[in-house]
């Protein structure tokens, strides 16, 4: 099993830099996170190593790199989604 800080370094995840870019993105749309850009960092980082291990615990069973258009738009949804949304949505 490949070492949780070497599958951060292996996707090039800089917490410093996420955060960089973060905040941008909340200056040009304060809608862009419905949290604050510290637990947005946490959800991202949990969000993408549980990914890559799944891949890698899985023998890569799934195309990845095909998928990686939908993981991030999944991904972009999540950060966006109010507390609200989320339980009307998980209770529908």
């Amino acid at each position: 099993m490949t070492p949780e800080a070497e599958i951060r370094e292996r996707l090039f995840f800089n917490p410093a830099n996420v955060t960089e870019l973060l905040e941008k993105c909340q200056q040009q749309d304060p809608c862009f996170l419905s949290g604050s850009i510290e637990t947005a960092l946490i959800i991202i980082q949990g969000y993408l190593s549980g990914i890559v291990k799944n891949w890698l615990m899985l023998d890569k069973c799934f195309d990845l790199a095909a998928l990686a258009p939908q993981l991030v738009e999944g991904l972009l949804v999540m950060l966006r989604m109010t507390p609200e949304e989320s339980h009307t949505r998980l209770s529908a």
